[in-house]
């Protein structure tokens, strides 16, 4: 695991924060309290 220079994240941290942000991927709403993502999660995505 090597360090962001700038933010001293590790490239798992980044790779997770960036995974979390992506409506596209279940993770986005599993932590959002989903089971998984919706079928319409273009749209509802649009409204979290």
């Amino acid at each position: 695991m090597s360090l962001n220079e700038k933010q001293k994240y590790t490239e798992e941290e980044l790779r997770n924060r960036s995974i979390q942000l992506n409506p596209n991927n279940e993770a986005f709403w599993k932590c959002r309290g989903r089971k998984k993502r919706p079928k319409d999660w273009k749209r509802t995505a649009k409204s979290t």
